[in-house]
This record gives C-alpha cells, sequence and structure tokens, in this order.
C-alpha cells in the first residue's frame, strides 16, 4: 500500500543512498526513513508502487509528492536498487528474512527486475527454509521452485512440521498434506517389502539379515530419506554372499515408485501455476502505439516502438541523448534509431527494459544467448547482466573457450576462473586460437594458469609412486593399482578433474580381476573386497592429497 502524506508535518531520517538533490519523489517506509527517488524510475520498473499517482505531475517549484509504504527501510532500499541505474544488490550474504520481504515487496508491486534475484536466492537456501520456499512459490504460483522445494519439506521433522502447522500458508495446507501422505504410503510399501525381499538372504559369514536391517535403521521412519536411496541402499552390497537379485529387484520397484510422486505441483487442484516465459513472448514489432516516443530498427529490418524513458532508465548508453546513433524519419513520424543487433536479440534486450517478467533465457541456444549478453555489455542494461551471467555459467562444459573470451572482455574474473578451470586440459593449439582474441594480460595469466595444473599432474604421479607400491605386497592383489592409474592419468591434465572416477575404476578393475582369478581358491568365509584393503587405503590417501592439492591450485584471475 502507498499513501499520500504531508511530507511537511513529519521529520524522518534520510536513507543516506537515496538522497540525490535533484529527486522528483519521497518514500517514507514504515519505520520512518525517507527515500529521495525518480518519478520516471518507478514509472518504468513498476506496475503497482506509484497506483493512481503515475498521472500525477508535480509543477516546478512545488513541493515533491511523498508516499508512505508499507514496508521497512531495509526492504525499500533493496528495491529501489533494483529500480535504479547501476548493478543490482547482491543477496548471497543477506538473512533468509531479508530477502523473503524483498520477494514480497516485488511481488506487491510487480518489480520484475527483482523477481528473478529473489527466486534464484531461495533456490540455493534449499533444503534450508524449505517450507517457506515452498509457501512463497505455492502463494506466487511459481511451477519449478515449488516442485523444487516441497521434497525437502519432506525430511522435516515431525516436532519442527508440528510447530509449524500453525502459521502455515492456509491454502497450502491441503495440498500439501496430500503431498506428505503420498510420501507416507510409498514409505509404508517399502518397509513391508523390504522384509518378503530379504527373508531367504541370510548369511552364514554375517549377523542375520545384517544387510536388510541396517538399511530399515537408516530409514528411521522418515519417508524423506527415500530421496536418497543410492545412499541408504549402501549396506546392501556390505555382504558378499547374498545374490544381487533380490536387492536389485527391491531397489528398482522403489526407485520406480518414488520417481512417480507427481511432482507438488500437480497435486494442486487448479492449473493457476505460473509457467516461465518463453523468449518469443514478448512482441514489440507491432505498429506504433501512441504512447510510444521512438523506433528502434533491428539489423534485419525489424522495428521496435519503444519509450525513451525506459531506455534512459535502464542503460547507461541509452541514457545519452547522442548514445544511440543518429536518427531517421521526419516531423511527422517517430524518431528512429537503426541498432546493429539482430530483431532476436533487440527482442530480448528490449523485454528486460520493459515492465514485463524477464524471458527464461535457459530456452536459448549459445549462440543466441552469447549475442544477447554481449549487446547487454554493449549498453550497460544492469537487469540482464545477471541473469546472462548465469547462463553463461550452464554453458560453460560446452563452450568454455568463448565463454573465457566473454569474461576476460568485460571483466567478469569469477566467470573466467570458472571456465579456465576446464579450459586445463585442452590441447595447445586450441587454446593458443582463442589467446589470440584475449587482452595480453589474460594471455600471460593463462600460461601461468595451465604451467599450474601441469605441475599439479607431475606432483601427483610422482606423489603416486611413493604412496602406492606398485607391486602390490599383499598376495590377493596380483595387478597393481597404481599403474592402472597412471595410465588413466596419461600425462593428460585434465584427467586431474576425473580423479574420483579413476581411483574407483583402478580399485574396483583390480578387485573383479582377482576375484575371477580366485574365486576358486576361497572359501565361503573370505571377505572379498573391490581392493584389498591395504591397496585402497593407499589410493584413498592419495587421491585426498592430490584433490587438496588441486583445490590449492591459484585461480586464473590471481596471475592478472
Amino acid at each position: 500500500m502507498t499513501t499520500p502524506i504531508d511530507s511537511e508535518a513529519i521529520e524522518d531520517s534520510l536513507s543516506e543512498r537515496f538522497c540525490a538533490a535533484d529527486h522528483d519523489i519521497v518514500l517514507i517506509s514504515n519505520d520512518r526513513v525517507s527515500f529521495d527517488f525518480y518519478r520516471r524510475n518507478i514509472k518504468v520498473h513498476s506496475e503497482g508502487l506509484l497506483r493512481a499517482h503515475l498521472s500525477d505531475v508535480e509543477s516546478p517549484g512545488t513541493a515533491c509528492e511523498t508516499l508512505l509504504v508499507d514496508e521497512t527501510s531495509k526492504t525499500l532500499d533493496l528495491l529501489l536498487q533494483f529500480m535504479s541505474r547501476q548493478l543490482p544488490p547482491s543477496l548471497c550474504e543477506l538473512p533468509f528474512a531479508d530477502i523473503a520481504a524483498l520477494a514480497e515487496a516485488a511481488e506487491k508491486y510487480r518489480v520484475y527486475a527483482a523477481l528473478p534475484a529473489c527466486r534464484d536466492f531461495m533456490w540455493q537456501t534449499l533444503p534450508e527454509h524449505s517450507l517457506d520456499v515452498l509457501t512463497y512459490a505455492f502463494k506466487h504460483r511459481y511451477r519449478e521452485l515449488a516442485d523444487r522445494a516441497a521434497p525437502f519439506t519432506i525430511k522435516i521433522p515431525s516436532e519442527d512440521i508440528i510447530k509449524a502447522l500453525p502459521n502455515i500458508f492456509t491454502p497450502l495446507l491441503l495440498p500439501w498434506i496430500r503431498y506428505r501422505e503420498t510420501w507416507n504410503a510409498v514409505f509404508v510399501d517399502a518397509c513391508g517389502s523390504f522384509w518378503g525381499a530379504m527373508a531367504s538372504e541370510a548369511c552364514d559369514s554375517c549377523s542375520k539379515l545384517y544387510g536388510a536391517s541396517s538399511v530399515v535403521l537408516k530409514m528411521k521412519g522418515q519417508p524423506g530419506l527415500l530421496q536418497d536411496l543410492d545412499l541408504l541402499c549402501a549396506d546392501l552390497c556390505t555382504c558378499p554372499w547374498t545374490s544381487t537379485s533380490a536387492r536389485t529387484a527391491w531397489v528398482s520397484d522403489l526407485k520406480m515408485k518414488v520417481d512417480a510422486i507427481k511432482n507438488f505441483s500437480s497435486l494442486t487442484e487448479d492449473s493457476s501455476w505460473i509457467q516461465v516465459l518463453d523468449s518469443s513472448s514478448l512482441d514489440l514489432s507491432n505498429a506504433p502505439h501512441p504512447a510510444y516516443d521512438i523506433i528502434l530498427q533491428s539489423s534485419d529490418g525489424v522495428d521496435f516502438p519503444f519509450f525513451r524513458d525506459n531506455l534512459a532508465v535502464h542503460s547507461e548508453i541509452f541514457g545519452g541523448a547522442d548514445a544511440i546513433g543518429p536518427a531517421t524519419g521526419t516531423p511527422n513520424t517517430l524518431e528512429i534509431v537503426p541498432l546493429g543487433e539482430s530483431s532476436q536479440t533487440l527482442k530480448l534486450l528490449l523485454q528486460f527494459m520493459s515492465i514485463e517478467p524477464q524471458p527464461n533465457l535457459s530456452l536459448l541456444p549459445f549462440p543466441s544467448l552469447a549475442d544477447l549478453a554481449e549487446a547487454v555489455e554493449k549498453y550497460e542494461v544492469y537487469t540482464a547482466l545477471g541473469p546472462c551471467k548465469k547462463q553463461m555459467q550452464r554453458f560453460i562444459p560446452t563452450y568454455p573457450l568463448p565463454i573465457l573470451g566473454f569474461a576476460t572482455r568485460h571483466g567478469h574474473t569469477l566467470l573466467a576462473d570458472e571456465a579456465a578451470t576446464l579450459l586445463a586440459g585442452l590441447p595447445s593449439v586450441t587454446i593458443f586460437q582463442q589467446l589470440n582474441s584475449l587482452p595480453m594480460n589474460y594471455a600471460l595469466a593463462w600460461t601461468s594458469y595451465r604451467e599450474s595444473w601441469t605441475s599439479a599432474l607431475a606432483t601427483a604421479c610422482r606423489t603416486l609412486v611413493e604412496s602406492c607400491s606398485l607391486e602390490c605386497l599383499d598376495s590377493e592383489c596380483v595387478v597393481s593399482v597404481a599403474g592402472i592409474i597412471a595410465a588413466k592419468l596419461g600425462g593428460d591434465v585434465a584427467s586431474l578433474l576425473d580423479i574420483d572416477s579413476i581411483c574407483d575404476f583402478a580399485i574396483h578393475w583390480v578387485g573383479d580381476t582377482v576375484q575371477l582369478g580366485m574365486r576358486k581358491k576361497m572359501s565361503r568365509h573370505v571377505e572379498m573386497g573391490p581392493c584389498c584393503s591395504k591397496c585402497t587405503i593407499r589410493v584413498h590417501k592419495w587421491r585426498d592429497q592430490t584433490k587438496e592439492m588441486i583445490q590449492g591450485i591459484p585461480k586464473l584471475s590471481s596471475y592478472l
């Protein structure tokens, strides 16, 4: 709620961040802090903050309009940062309660620039605050977030659920109870079927049904643990003498039942869930509306009628009077400004600069995303910087070289560091092709960075020989675990990124080979592991030391 008041009658403290002398509106929080701001920014970013006062225009020399809002000064400060021509605030270090309040304010006033950051924060906090996140997602109908949060609520202890129930969002209660009971039904069926499947699988060398008992004990009466089936059933493999058929059948059947549990959103009785907008949802290429005051023309000849205020508020470059290039047209037509971006890129860019939900960039192929990201950097559209970098991170495994180039050109060191890690093992000739397009300081930094990985590989190979015997001292291991690991490393620094699977492969390959050769010699009461215990211990120790060394390799940015 916003209420116009008489600013002369109240003395408030002034926000340190929003105190510009040329402001034309004052917002006062519920804890009596005033924020000097700009009407144009509010008009461009929010559907509801000004409400009926959108049409009010103060005459020069009169007092600024003053509005009293329901939010605290902390919430209002964060919200107005998203509505300013600056980088959005970082939410990662803030308490959950602060972000929850910001998210509700952004929903209330439809400040679309703030909503993705709030949802991303809540997604990343899971499994903490899972019931609060589910409540927010259900209340505002965000399907993906609700389906992500709901399974974590099944793991909440019953005593905590009992405490939370009186304060739960009332419309959420019945759908959530239905969802929880679905998990309970599968859990009860799993416990009941387990004993029947394992009853004939007693082991002479173990206490009766040890593996089966350990699984049931691990369940602890908590249906939510069914989400961790692989970990839950690990003890089923500790006894080598039980056949795999019964446990495999039980685990397979249970996984099917767990997978068949419907998503939380599908258990509700309505279909009003919000789908993330497709990137093609915004259509600005129609005939000019009387309210439009400029036309932006794409490189492929598509006209986009738009608003000068939106351009000025959202973009550092568009904000300059002459920054968007020479215009064409006549006095009787709207000004037409030709731009170098394609219609697809321009459509997405303008959606970030409109009072519209932000487009879903996860649907874009990488070339389209790269074009958009370059346009965002070119025009300094701050609301789009975060979403573009987030999607760039998603493409790092498949496009590390182009992303490294993008990150270094625009100074995104964290993104460059992440991409550089995957580039460590690429052939030098491939890297060299990309280095030509990088600034010289990055080329030099890359050379030092790659040498650090080469040094780490050499150290790993040396310590492997020192810590793992090339010929196992135990008679049952006739193949060298260390030799297999060395062969898998193969002098390729990229193999250091796969150290866990290499060690597991070597240990189990040796174990399988030994068991094939010695099965007839071993009695039923001899324990058979994947490899002899001494080799396994040595390999695990070397693996942990090597991983610690890899984690200590300086990041690419540290060499700049």
